[in-house]
């Protein structure tokens, strides 16, 4: 909904007579030209000056907007403590500056609002605030191409759909944020993806984003660093820091990413130099830092480094590396009780993980022998340190250094083939090697082939005594396939295991039995455009351990042309010769290692004509292998198809979409209608307050065709009255993409030009027995000014909760506040009231003290509006559309011994493992529960301090305490 924000300010009269003129003035001002409220004063009166805000008057503005507005380049916005309810725009080089802080509170704005939205190339300097509640971004900079910075800021409750903290999706300017703390954003803490400037991250803590990521960064170009920054305790299955499809050379230093439920950092295909530093990745639900993964194409840039950071119980893996493919390394770190500490399988170059400790002072488990975390894949581990300081290194040197290689091969009933080891140590010293064969499932050694060592027909062992620094060894054995009632094609595995001085390392080596028959041929079939060109593939399999695969295709010269045949794999040779005046094409692939279900792609020129056909077909097929040669196996040949004009083969039009609700009960139902099958669909439905209600997709819609219109129809449930806003997202079967939205009334509503909401905002802090705390009720969506009101706050009877005192804003003429016996009840009527103009002026404030409660450790009180009569300045009613009410967290505990805070329950079991009060649970909890264990404070509260559950409390729940938490 658009709400207007524009503020006109009523004052009273002043007449003056001077020097025979009647000059008007508002009351209070310092002099004639003095700028006032909103008054606008002149450009010149504030450049490179300091104006001030202040929402209670006595500054030269009421509002934070119309100083930035007003203000010239280089000046100064000094914003005195208050509550700002607005969302500012700046569009100009300027400090703003809340130097005793100010909150800028958006609960009443709707999602859609920013707290600070920075615009172009402005470079503002913006510090001091505390920002809350603003469905969209604390601080808004996407696609800025200025060099802002952002500093002393907290940031808290960016909870709309799309809340983060700070937005900076695309932006090129070198910007900074320092010394911030961004907590409970719903779907990024910090959103840097695809920027291209050199950014920084300093001092800042982010913390329990709810839907997204800690920090964003992934898709950015540039050289950008995060210092001295702390990443925690993301929600829903997310990340803490996600760096992936990076080019630049990014730094992580100095920073702390835990307890993330997913990855603590994500770096996967990033093609920078990066590098994390001096940092602590620890308690992340699956990887604490992720490089690459099976599904990945994973680093293919310059060298990565972890340097001198601690990688701790991290769920799947410390480090997962997995088939990475650029140079990297992780040195004099700590790799301790992860699920795994580095997973480098398949990667291209050897890691070198060296000089770290890993848990234990015998090393890594994994590809060495030792019982500490595991390291596995194509990565060295020696030296590592014996010890948890990093002093003292081992003296394993040599094994770490061999690097293996082994071979795939096809057998056929009647030929044998050939599996190879090659290995070269890649290391400083000479070192034993031994490959034993542990497992010849289905084949048989016919013969053996050492270049170095000895082979043992009795054992099956390759014994090598000493493989020099440098050399390369290889072993060749001739197999055949046992005789096995398992039918054609039969893939098997032969596994060894290869122990080069402290290290053993897994080697397995695929075999395939297949005759001639057992191989297939698969030839594409493709339609194309006239004068396009389309490529058709060619693929055998199964085929493991060919070396040569080559076939002639054959094809209607009037209808298509051979432009080329390639071949996936970089590392194997293509040759091919076209005869496109005979419809001929031949071509061959030859391979240094294996071939492994090989594709060939033949590239066509279509030459035919609209609704012409060809046949493509592959003769002479040859697949040639270590052990036996196979031609002429089956083929199943393929076509290219020249379109018709107006077939539609590239589509490229969106679908057309048109959506619309009605009200089903308490549901609603949408439907959305198109004129095409789409191939996905998400349906997102928010309320009149923009809150996110309820995501769906494609599988949550019925489907059926109407008349040749394709509607997809679904159900919210509970959504009841209510203006909303549903928004459809959809693409066909080619990959078009269309976005429709559609705004609709639910129920019976009254016409929102004179409808206003009322809030009751309560401190998100806890309040303690005999404290006093403030509630404020809040006008939202208010067009100008509230001239009259009148409303009822409430407390429950019973809580312990009363009101003691209320002031009423907007300097009403007339005014009355009405308590009832017990003080649970107040009633405010004012009118004449001159309150700030929209959207949400403050009405009151209150003073409510806790006195007593019915004994439990916590509560939530409600507080309530209701019986609200609102009109605006010209008497016009302003009819209360909806109502928010807020809530108390009271907590009667006492404080442990000296602290002055009681103690919390940071995971809601009913004990108090926060015993000092301070938001964390440290050693210091434990310290201070010991030190106070005989005090009264802990004696009058013990049940917060089972923590054994056993009725009682004593030493025996401190060190569980200790255990539990620090252990």
């Amino acid at each position: 909904m658009v709400r207007n924000t524009t503020r006109s300010v009523g004052w009273v009269a002043l007449s003056i007579f001077v020097c025979g003129l009647l000059v008007t003035a508002p009351v209070g001002a310092v002099s004639v030209g003095t700028p006032v409220g909103d008054i606008e004063p002149s450009p010149a009166q504030l450049s490179n000056a300091t104006v001030t805000v202040d929402d209670s008057g006595g500054a030269d503005y009421l509002r934070i907007q119309a100083a930035v507005d007003n203000a010239s380049a280089g000046s100064t916005v000094e914003v005195r403590p208050g509550t700002y309810r607005e969302a500012v725009t700046v569009d100009k080089n300027l400090t703003l500056a809340a130097p005793d802080g100010a909150v800028l509170n958006g609960s009443t704005l709707g999602s859609e609002a920013s707290a600070i939205e920075i615009v172009g190339a402005a470079e503002p300097l913006i510090s001091g605030f505390t920002i809350t509640r603003y469905g969209t971004a604390g601080i808004d900079a996407q696609d800025t191409t200025g060099a802002w910075e952002a500093t002393d800021l907290e940031i808290t409750e960016t909870d709309g759909f799309m809340g983060t903290g700070v937005n900076a999706e695309g932006s090129s300017g070198d910007w900074v944020v320092s010394n911030a703390v961004v907590r409970d954003s719903y779907r990024n803490g910090v959103n840097a993806r695809q920027s291209d400037g050199s950014w920084l991250l300093e001092n800042v803590t982010v913390t329990d984003t709810v839907f997204g990521t800690g920090i964003r960064a992934d898709e950015s170009t540039r050289d950008w660093t995060i210092r001295n920054a702390t990443v925690s305790d993301t929600r829903d299955d997310t990340t803490g820091i996600a760096v992936f499809e990076t080019t630049g050379d990014w730094t992580i230093t100095e920073t702390t990413v835990v307890n993330n439920s997913r990855d603590g950092i994500e770096a996967t295909n990033t093609a920078g130099s990066w590098r994390i530093t001096n940092s602590t990745v620890a308690g992340n639900g699956q990887f604490g830092v992720n490089v690459g993964g099976p599904a990945t194409a994973t680093t293919t840039g310059a060298n990565w480094s972890i340097i001198g950071s601690d990688i701790e119980a991290n769920g799947d893996a410390g480090v997962n590396a997995e088939g990475v493919t650029g140079p990297w390394r992780i040195h004099e770190s700590r790799l301790v009780d992860n699920g795994v500490g580095v997973d480098a399988s398949g990667a291209t170059e050897r890691g070198a993980v060296e000089r770290n400790w890993w848990g234990a002072t015998d090393g890594p488990s994994g590809v060495a022998n030792g019982s500490g975390d595991a390291a596995t894949g194509n990565l060295s581990v020696t030296p590592y340190y014996t010890d948890s300081a990093l002093t003292t290194l081992s003296t394993a040197s040599a094994g770490d250094g061999v690097d293996v290689s082994t071979s795939a091969t096809m057998i056929s009933p009647d030929e044998p083939g050939a599996l190879r080891t090659e290995l070269t140590n890649t290391g400083d010293t000479a070192v034993s090697t031994t490959v034993a064969f542990d497992d010849l499932t289905g084949v048989t050694v016919r013969e053996a082939d050492a270049s170095a060592g000895t082979w043992n027909n009795e054992t099956n062992e390759w014994e090598i005594g000493s493989l020099q620094a440098g050399a390369t060894a290889s072993l060749t054995l001739d197999v055949s396939a046992d005789a096995s009632g398992t039918s054609l094609p039969d893939e098997r595995t032969v596994s060894a295991t290869m122990a080069a001085g402290e290290t053993t390392r897994s080697l397995s080596y695929p075999v395939t039995v297949a005759a001639t028959d057992d191989l297939s041929m698969t030839v594409g079939t493709a339609t194309a455009e006239p004068n396009e060109t389309v490529t058709v593939p060619v693929e055998t399999e199964p085929v493991r351990g060919g070396v040569y695969y080559a076939g002639t295709v054959s094809f209607d010269p009037s209808v298509v042309h051979v432009e080329n045949v390639t071949m996936d794999d970089e590392d194997a040779f293509v040759w091919s010769e076209a005869d496109n005046q005979n419809g001929i094409a031949e071509f061959g692939i030859e391979s240094a290692d294996y071939l492994t279900d090989p594709v060939v792609n033949v590239t066509f020129d279509i030459v035919g004509d609209s609704g012409t056909t060809t046949s493509v077909n592959v003769s002479d097929r040859t697949v040639y292998t270590t052990g036996a040669d196979y031609v002429g196996f089956p083929v199943a040949n393929g076509s290219v198809t020249v379109a018709s004009e107006g077939s539609g083969t590239t589509d490229t039009a969106p679908p057309e979409l048109d959506s619309e609700a009605v009200q089903q009960d308490d549901d609603i139902a949408v439907t959305v209608s198109s004129n095409e099958s789409l191939a996905s669909l998400t349906g997102v439905l928010t309320d009149s307050d923009s809150v996110y209600r309820e995501q769906i997709t494609l599988s949550a819609f019925d489907e059926s065709v109407v008349n040749g219109t394709y509607v997809y129809e679904t159900v919210y449930s509970g959504a009841g009255d209510g203006e909303y806003e549903f928004t459809a997202t959809a693409t066909d079967t080619a990959g078009n993409e269309a976005t429709e939205t559609e705004t609709f009334v639910i129920g019976t509503q009254s016409d929102p030009d004179s409808t206003i909401q009322l809030f009751v905002e309560t401190p998100t802090e806890a309040v303690g027995a005999t404290d006093t705390a403030t509630v404020e009720l809040v006008a939202g969506d208010v067009e100008s000014f509230v001239g009259a009101y009148e409303a009822t706050l409430s407390v429950p009877a019973d809580s312990g909760v009363r009101f003691t005192s209320a002031s009423i804003g907007g300097s009403p003429a007339f005014s009355d506040v009405a308590y009832s016996e017990n003080n649970t009840t107040v009633r405010l009527s004012a009118v004449g009231m001159e309150t700030a103009d929209g959207p949400s002026p403050d009405l009151a404030e209150l003073a409510v003290t806790v006195d007593e409660t019915d004994g439990a450790a916590e509560q939530q009180i409600p507080v309530t509006v209701s019986n609200a009569n609102v009109s605006d300045k010209n008497g016009t009613e302003l009819r209360v559309g909806s109502t928010e009410n807020g809530t108390l967290h009271i907590v009667t505990l006492s404080a442990v011994g000296p602290s002055e805070v009681p103690p919390t329950d940071p995971d809601g079991d009913g004990r108090y493992e926060d015993v000092n009060g301070d938001g964390n649970v440290t050693v210091s909890d434990v310290q201070a529960l010991f030190a106070n264990r005989d005090h009264a404070s802990v004696r009058e509260q013990a049940a917060l301090f089972d923590f054994n559950d056993n009725g009682e409390f004593n030493i025996v729940d401190i060190q569980r305490l200790f255990y539990s938490e620090l252990g």
